[in-house]
């Protein structure tokens, strides 16, 4: 077909908007163009773009196009006991299938997320509100996201430090006054 032709030019020159512009609408036409879900695969892949890969696996679930969706791996499980705790957590991801990589976005209200990171030893949670959102790649194909929500109602530990430069270092990096508490929910926060 000479549209995926274009769409496939439009990849090379590294124009990905244009290729799903053109994409959406070759779908619009016929849904059941398998190579135009693999495309869209492949540009949220090259553009490392997990919300884009997820959006051509969505569409594809709409249409029922099942042999886009056989290849789809299964959902990872976050493993976490509940919203609502009063101490630090550490959060485990797992997935079924071991060749499955497992990916994690964490959203909190005491940090700034650092976008999407490969998960590869549980999460420790110093404290704060937020969620942890995670979905598995395989062959290139994303799982559905899994979302969980939690609340660490916390004070943290006061820390002491042995060398006053550091200490400096901190207090000036958080902004605290001398003689100001400085906890591990401070220390995790930086």
């Amino acid at each position: 077909d000479a549209r995926l032709g274009v769409i496939r030019c439009q990849m090379e020159l590294g124009n990905y908007q244009m290729a799903i512009t053109n994409i959406d609408m070759l779908l619009q036409i016929d849904p059941q163009v398998t190579e135009a879900y693999e495309l869209y695969l492949e540009v949220g892949e090259r553009q490392d773009n997990i919300y884009v890969m997820l959006e051509a696996i969505r569409l594809a679930e709409q249409n029922e196009v099942e042999e886009i969706l056989a290849k789809v791996p299964e959902t990872p499980v976050i493993h976490l006991d509940g919203e609502y705790f009063n101490e630090a957590i550490n959060v485990e991801i797992t997935c079924e299938d071991e060749d499955a990589e497992i990916y994690y976005t964490m959203y909190n209200d005491l940090i700034s997320s650092n976008g999407v990171q490969e998960y590869d030893k549980p999460i420790y949670i110093a404290g704060g509100s937020g969620s942890i959102e995670a979905f598995v790649i395989k062959d290139g194909y994303p799982s559905q996201m899994v979302y969980t929500p939690y609340i660490i109602e916390t004070t943290g530990t006061e820390v002491t430090f042995a060398d006053p430069l550091i200490e400096q270092s901190v207090r000036d990096s958080l902004g605290y006054y001398m003689g100001e508490p400085i906890t591990d929910l401070d220390c995790w926060r930086m």
